[in-house]
């Protein structure tokens, strides 16, 4: 899957998202499930069935990526090509860049403006998915 072609799914379909406790996530629910399995082959994460539908379209399956080097690398390869979600994957890519280490266990000095700077992003994120900015 080229990124181009991610880039535009993630535009029309995906969800990016900094939430409580720093936990960041790119979802994206689809009713057929193979093009949710090609980007979980390529950038892993995980495939879910979130509800099922009563209808002959059938179930409805949500791709789920949380961890943060997995979604800097997703987001590194599609940012270019982004139109729709650029200014929300720009604010998650500054959030991942925050941490030092990938455990994100900061210690010292910098961990509160760290911290304050996180809670500023997530902020920053909300207002703009809520059309405040």
């Amino acid at each position: 899957m080229t990124p181009q072609y991610l880039a535009g799914f993630i535009d029309g379909e995906g969800s990016l998202g900094i939430y409580r406790h720093n936990e960041l996530s790119i979802q994206i629910a689809q009713i057929n499930r193979r093009v949710l399995d090609q980007i979980q082959s390529q950038y892993g994460g995980r495939v879910l069935i979130i509800r099922s539908r009563q209808n002959k379209k059938g179930h409805i399956h949500q791709y789920y990526l949380s961890r943060r080097n997995q979604v800097k690398i997703m987001i590194e390869d599609i940012l270019p090509y982004l139109i729709v979600k650029k200014q929300e994957a720009e604010i998650v890519l500054k959030f991942i860049n925050t941490y030092t280490t990938h455990y994100g266990r900061d210690k010292g000095p910098n961990m509160k403006y760290k911290q304050d700077e996180r809670n500023s992003l997530a902020k920053q994120l909300k207002e703009l998915k809520q059309g405040v900015t």
